[in-house]
């Protein structure tokens, strides 16, 4: 078995949980290389994303591979005014950054065909152990936020005086500053608790077919602090039928534990 890369992985998963082939699909937030969406076979495929140099690289990308079903746009999903032309819409690791998600969620749904489905993988939300996201590069190696350079919760539990405080002694009064900007300040980041994202998804008319949460550690007693770190979902435009509540979680379980079995294999 060979490995897999976080694309193939997330690709996988999708494809087997929801169906990528012959679909027309919107990819919010991201990029998916071109040479692994020709495996699934998607009708089209369309990415937004706020990176100009991922956009440039894709069509690129797309262009020599003479792709002319897929095209990658710099535009906001916030912005988005398409009515009923997708079947999926993928999105991974994205809607944790997205400002107004309430917009973006309103417009996905309106963009989604009626029984089209958006599946997403997204993490780590504000309210768990490692929520700030901290991830700026230093003249010494970075400070990422699987580190441990924060205690879990810590960003929710202390302030951001006492954080700059031990992070200077640490590393230093520049980094500290870019630091509490990042965790406290930048816009790429909601800063969105748990019960948010779900009061967000109920009230955008989605139906959830899947919500699977991966949880880690137990959180302390502050307003919001939750378990759950990351969320996989499949919302549906329309009703969900019970069969389908049972078979997403089923497929996405498998094709999960497919990808475990994989990295065991070969490392």
């Amino acid at each position: 078995m060979a490995y897999e890369t976080p694309h193939q992985k997330h690709l996988r998963l999708a494809a087997l949980t929801v169906g990528l082939r012959d679909m027309q699909v919107l990819e919010v937030g991201g990029c998916s290389p071109p040479t692994l969406l020709r495996e699934y076979g998607p009708r089209t495929w369309t990415c937004f994303n706020l990176n100009p140099l991922d956009v440039a690289d894709f069509n690129a990308q797309t262009k020599t591979l003479t792709l002319d079903n897929v095209i990658a746009t710099v535009q906001d999903i916030a912005t988005l005014e398409q009515s009923e032309q997708y079947d999926r819409i993928y999105s991974l690791n994205c809607f944790e950054h997205i400002g107004d998600l309430q917009t973006a969620f309103t417009r996905m749904y309106r963009a989604l065909r009626f029984g089209g489905a958006l599946y997403t993988l997204f993490g780590p939300i504000w309210s768990s152990d490692v929520g700030h996201h901290l991830c700026i590069p230093t003249d010494r190696g970075g400070l990422n936020f699987f580190d441990g350079v924060l205690e879990p919760w810590e960003h929710l539990t202390s302030t951001p005086g006492a954080i700059h405080a031990k992070l200077e002694r640490e590393h230093g009064k520049a980094d500290a500053d870019r630091a509490i900007e990042y965790i406290y300040e930048d816009h790429d980041l909601n800063r969105l608790y748990e019960h948010q994202y779900l009061e967000i998804i109920r009230a955008s008319g989605f139906t959830p077919a899947m919500i699977i949460r991966n949880k880690k550690g137990r959180p302390p007693a502050v307003p919001g602090a939750t378990r759950t770190r990351e969320f996989a979902m499949v919302l549906k435009k329309g009703p969900a039928r019970i069969s389908e509540r049972m078979l997403y979680p089923m497929k996405f379980g498998w094709a999960y534990l497919t990808s475990r079995l994989t990295a065991q294999w070969t490392a």
